[in-house]
This record gives structure tokens, sequence and C-alpha cells, in this order.
């Protein structure tokens, strides 16, 4: 994974060259580690370690499923059914990327279009669900789309210290708050994933308080402040860029849903 992101990956973290990451020996090491994943036991490992392995589990899938496409796509939407059929063999069961996320990593929460828990009662990878979601895993996450989070290497001795980094980089540069209109614009995932951070917008923005930094985390409280008086907030969501995150593609137009994977 080091050599992955040092060679391929660009300086911030955002950016993959899928296509000379197919022609080098590192997509032969990525191989080799996908079979060495299914004599791995989950049994014996604490919380954060799953966490971790989970985490960075999910960032290499994404990587090792796009690089090992046919055809590169202009974006990650155009991939039919690539987060749920897109896996790994982890011990003697499958992971997909939706199972990974949701199942794992949420807590076994439901998909954001969904209604009923991703994993059902009885099945065997129930057992390794994080006992509560922890919203911050939402900033370490990258499904191969331009406005992803970046991609990193988590370790289970700093992932505290790694996700809080994580989640203040990407919320510092995904929110503005304009302050004369009363007017704060957030990512979409704050909008997919709201019950994840609490029951309400107002709640997100709560939430988000503790991960942003001045002059935003003022203008924020302050907009609170007025949101309990009279002053109605306005709270939009930005367009989200589906383009697929190649180091190469000179492709700039920005491909957009109002649902997420």
């Amino acid at each position: 994974m080091l050599s992955l992101k040092s060679m391929f990956i660009d300086p911030s973290g955002h950016l993959v060259n899928y296509c000379q990451l197919r022609a080098s020996n590192t997509y032969h090491d990525l191989c080799e580690m996908a079979k060495h994943l299914m004599t791995i036991t989950l049994d014996n490992v604490t919380e954060n370690e799953r966490k971790t392995f989970f985490i960075n589990v999910y960032n290499l899938l994404t990587i090792h499923g796009i690089v090992s496409l046919n055809d590169m796509p202009k974006s990650v939407l155009d991939l039919n059914q690539f987060w749920k059929t897109t896996s790994y063999k982890i011990g003697s069961h499958l992971y997909s990327l939706d199972d990974i996320e949701h199942g794992i990593l949420r807590g076994n929460k439901p998909h954001s279009n969904c209604t009923q828990r991703h994993f059902t009662f009885n099945d065997p990878r129930a057992k390794y669900s994080m006992r509560r979601c922890d919203p911050r895993i939402h900033f370490a996450l990258n499904c191969g789309a331009r406005s992803c989070p970046q991609i990193s290497i988590y370790s289970s001795s700093n992932i505290e210290k790694a996700l809080n980094m994580a989640t203040t980089s990407y919320c510092n540069s995904e929110i503005d708050i304009i302050l004369e209109n009363c007017e704060i614009r957030l990512s979409k995932l704050f909008l997919w994933y709201r019950n994840d951070f609490g029951r309400s917008e107002i709640d997100v923005l709560r939430w988000l308080t503790k991960y942003i930094d001045e002059p935003k985390q003022s203008l924020l409280r302050t907009l609170l402040d007025r949101q309990n008086s009279k002053d109605n907030l306005h709270i939009s969501y930005k367009t989200y860029n589906w383009m697929l995150n190649h180091h190469d593609s000179l492709i700039s137009t920005t491909v957009s849903a109002n649902h997420y994977h």
C-alpha cells in the first residue's frame, strides 16, 4: 500500500494514475495481497483494529476494482453495480464495498436509500460490525469520485488522531459559510448520511463545529445562535463531482447525482 500511494497517488491524495498502476509490478502485488486476505481471521482483533483494517481495505478494493476494468470509465456512476459487486474474500466470507461501508464501518446501518439494516440478523459477517457508527469514517473512504475525501493509509495505533485529521481536512475544505445570507453550503455526504451525524440538519451543524477551524467555526456558531432566535438558516448542498479520480483525465466537466452508493 505504501508503494502504491507513493508511486500512483498524487500528493493531494485525491487522484490515482490507474493506467500506470495497471502496467506496474505493484498491480501484481495488489493481486497477491488480495489472495492473502483469505487467510486472515477477524476474531481476535479489537474494534479499532477492525475499523482501521476495513477502511484501508475499502480504499484498496476501490482502486483494485477500477484498475482491473478493461475500459476506464469517465465517471464512477458509469460502473453498473460497482459497489455491490466489487469484493474481496476476507477469511471465509465475501465483502463488497457496500458490505464494508454499510455493514461493517457504519455499524450495520441501512444504505442511504434503504430502510433495512445492511446485514440480516443471521449474517455471519454481522459480528464484525462496529458497535456504533463513527461518522468520521465518511472522510476516510474514497469511492473513486473526484469529490471523495483523500486516500490515506491508516494505522490502528493512531486511528483516532488520523480520523480527526481527515475529518477536519475535509470539513474545512467542503463547508462554505455566508454570514450575511445566513447560508451554509455542505458536501452532499452530510445529506446522504445525515442520520449518522444527528437527527436534523442543525444536529449536523453542531457536530461540524468540532471539526472546522477559525474563522469558519465562529461564523458557524454565530449562525447557530441566530437559529435559536428568529433567523432561519439556509442550508444547501454542493454538486458532487462523480468524475473518475484518474490522474491523466483531461475531462473537467462535473457529473452529479442526487443519490449516493
